[in-house]
């Protein structure tokens, strides 16, 4: 009989810190929630996609992907540091690839592209 009282008083006492602690919750009327349109994201993120897909010089095909990315978003940004330092770290592995009796030629023409636009943005004033 014990045993069935202090399940019981366990029960209720569940019960009571069950109510005292119970969340609220509120219903939320999606009128009265504010929203921002961001109809301009698509065609900003369709320009970027544009300008990195326009340029198919076949140079690309010998490098990852994430490089020509890298080197887009460095030129969207006009991050002239950032340029000089890729087309630095392409001459050092250039100077280690010939070093080593092998072909640069795709460092080459990253060079010469980073070259062009690092001019086109002015870097070099």
């Amino acid at each position: 009989m014990k045993k069935v009282k202090y399940v019981l008083i366990g029960i209720v006492a569940l019960g009571v810190i069950g109510a005292i602690v119970k969340t609220n919750k509120k219903d939320i009327n999606s009128k009265n929630v504010a929203t921002e349109k961001i109809e301009d994201a698509p065609k900003n993120i369709e320009q970027e996609k544009k300008l990195i897909d326009l340029d198919n010089s076949k140079f690309w095909d010998e490098f990852d992907p994430i490089v020509k990315i890298r080197i887009y978003k460095m030129i969207e940004e006009k991050d002239c540091s950032g340029l000089q330092d890729e087309f630095n770290t392409t001459a050092d592995n250039m100077d280690k690839l010939q070093s080593a009796g092998k072909s640069a030629s795709r460092n080459i023409d990253l060079m010469d592209f980073l070259e062009d636009k690092m001019k086109d943005l002015d870097c070099h004033n």
